[in-house]
């Protein structure tokens, strides 16, 4: 974050999780949730049941 990314993803294929970090915090998502761009990249947005659709 330092070089001047303003956000990154940690996907977790294993516990099926996606890790968000933003300005200095992190959230944490679910199969439930929906990974989103935000405004790095405007219109993404990705279900994350179906990134974990098979995973076990």
């Amino acid at each position: 974050m330092r070089g001047g990314v303003r956000l990154t993803w940690a996907v977790d294929v294993e516990n099926a999780v996606v890790t968000v970090y933003r300005g200095g915090q992190a959230r944490l998502l679910t199969r439930a949730d929906v990974l989103e761009g935000e405004d790095v990249l405007p219109g993404f947005r990705l279900p994350l049941s179906k990134l974990f659709e098979n995973a076990s």
